[in-house]
C-alpha cells in the first residue's frame, strides 16, 4: 500500500483541509509515526520580526512526522493547505498566513503558550536542516483523486509586495516554491529534497530520509524530546506504527537515553513542565 492509495480510503476531494491532513495522518501508519499537532493546544508564541517588542502566535503545524531506518532517523513539522483552484499545478501559488510561514520557515526562538506543553525554544533556530518545517499542500490531480504536492517551507516566497506584510494579522498571503523542484542537497552530510509535485515522490523522499531533521546525539536536548513525544504517543494509542520498544532500540543505536530529557528540562528551570515531565518519564 502506498500514500497515494491510502489516503483516498480516508477522504474525499470535497473534503476540508483538517479532515484531509487527518486522512493524511490515518495513512502514514503503514510506514511512520505521525502526531497530530494542530490547533490552541500547540500555539507557539514568538518575537514578531517587525517589533520585537510585540509577540505573535500561531499553531506549529499540523502533524508531526517521525521516520526512521536502521541508521538514522527524522522529523517534520508539516503545515498543510488545500488548493481549491481547479487550475492548481503542483507547488504553485498558494496563500499562508505570514505567522504560519514565518514559524516554520525563518525558525525563531519560541515557547509554547500552553503552559501545559514543553517544547525546546531553539527546536527550530537550533536546526540542522530547513526541512524540519514542511509545507504540504493537497489538490485535485488529473485522475480526479486526491493528491498533495511538498515543500520545504523556507523556500516559500512571498509574491507580494514587502510594503503590505503584517504580521500580526492571520490573513493569509500568496507565495510560490522558489527552489529547484526535485532537486535533492546535501547539508553537513546530509541529505534533503527542496519539493515533491505529488505524494508518490513525496513518499519516496520521505522513507529515503530526504525529508526532516536529523536525530542525533550531538543535540540530545532536541533529539530525547522528539524521541519522547513519539514514545509517549506510543502508550496513548495516538501512533500506530511503531512499539515503544521499537524507540528504545532506536534510542540504544542513536545513543540518546531518555534520562537527558529530564536533565534539559530541569536546566530550562521549567517548573510546572518539570512536573509533568517527571510523571511521563515514570511511566517507564
Amino acid at each position: 500500500m502506498s500514500l497515494y492509495v491510502e489516503i483516498q480510503k480516508h477522504a474525499k476531494t470535497s473534503s476540508g483541509e483538517v479532515d484531509l491532513f487527518k486522512a493524511l495522518q490515518k495513512s502514514f501508519k503503514i510506514f511512520a509515526d505521525v502526531m497530530n499537532v494542530h490547533g490552541t493546544k500547540y500555539q507557539m508564541k514568538f518575537n514578531n520580526p517587525l517589533d520585537i517588542t510585540e509577540e505573535i502566535s500561531c499553531e506549529i503545524a499540523d502533524l508531526l512526522i517521525f521516520v526512521y531506518d536502521e541508521n538514522e532517523a527524522r522529523f517534520t513539522y508539516l503545515q498543510n493547505k488545500k488548493a481549491y483552484s481547479s487550475t492548481y499545478l503542483p507547488n504553485g501559488e498558494i496563500s499562508i498566513p505570514l505567522r504560519q510561514h514565518y514559524l516554520l520557515g525563518n525558525f525563531p526562538i519560541i515557547k509554547a503558550k500552553n503552559k501545559s506543553i514543553f517544547i525546546p525554544s531553539t527546536i527550530f533556530s537550533g536546526r540542522i536542516l530547513d526541512s524540519i518545517g514542511s509545507l504540504g499542500v493537497f489538490y485535485t490531480d488529473s485522475l480526479g483523486l486526491i493528491n498533495m504536492d511538498y515543500s520545504i517551507m523556507n523556500l516559500m516566497h512571498t509574491t507580494e509586495l514587502y510594503t503590505n506584510l503584517d504580521y500580526s494579522s492571520n490573513k493569509p498571503k500568496k507565495f510560490l516554491f522558489n527552489g529547484i523542484p526535485l532537486n535533492t542537497r546535501k547539508i553537513k552530510g546530509y541529505l534533503e529534497i527542496e519539493s515533491c509535485p505529488d505524494l508518490v515522490y513525496f513518499e519516496q523522499s520521505i522513507k529515503a530520509l530526504k525529508i526532516g531533521e536529523p536525530i542525533v546525539a550531538s543535540s540530545p536536548y532536541i533529539s530525547d524530546y522528539v524521541l519522547s513525544l513519539v514514545e509517549d504517543a506510543i502508550r496513548n494509542n495516538e501512533c500506530e506504527f511503531s512499539s515503544v520498544d521499537d524507540i528504545l532500540i532506536l534510542r540504544q543505536k542513536l545513543n540518546i537515553s531518555r534520562s537527558q530529557y529530564i536533565n534539559a528540562i530541569i536546566a530550562s528551570k521549567d517548573l510546572p513542565n518539570f512536573k509533568l515531565a517527571v510523571i511521563n518519564v515514570k511511566k517507564n
